[in-house]
């Protein structure tokens, strides 16, 4: 016998993502899981919209031409969304922040580098008694989180202080 879990949808939450944004459709006799893409916002979006086209009488007779049309109208229904640069420039506002912590804006060097910002030492070249010990002074973007870094510099110009 043949079982199918109540919600398959929650059975693989990814390692990139903390819940899983697959979305689906479950009426007997049909059940139907639209993956969420990857851990995108996009992709939740997709998915639910996706689902949300099986919400509907289903026909009499086999169901393959009305599985054709119901994924054929759910991918103009996504296509479309796509598109809208009102409901998408809306949708960026409401929810995209920077989570960046930018990287080599204050260039680290000698006093007598004129692109230099700060020397070895993190000191503001020319103004005196003025440190910059942040992510500004790290040349490239570390592997790791940019706070283990910073801490590990900012340690580190402590003890030469």
């Amino acid at each position: 016998m043949l079982r199918v879990a109540d919600h398959f949808e929650r059975s693989d939450t990814g390692r990139a993502r903390r819940e899983n944004e697959d979305s689906f459709y479950a009426r007997s006799p049909m059940f139907a899981v639209a993956d969420g893409m990857g851990g995108a916002q996009a992709g939740e979006v997709a998915s639910k919209a996706a689902a949300d086209s099986f919400d509907r009488d289903l026909p009499e007779g086999p169901p393959e031409r009305f599985l054709r049309e119901t994924i054929e109208e759910a991918n103009r229904r996504i296509h479309t969304k796509a598109q809208d640069d009102r409901e998408l420039d809306a949708w960026i506002a409401a929810h995209l922040t920077t989570s960046a912590h930018l990287c080599g804006s204050a260039r680290l060097g000698q006093a007598d580098d004129p692109d230099a910002v700060v020397d070895p030492d993190c000191r503001v070249i020319g103004v005196d008694a003025l440190r910059v010990v942040d992510a500004a002074v790290i040349p490239h973007v570390p592997r790791s989180n940019t706070n283990v870094a910073v801490t590990a510099l900012a340690e580190r110009i402590a003890e030469r202080w």
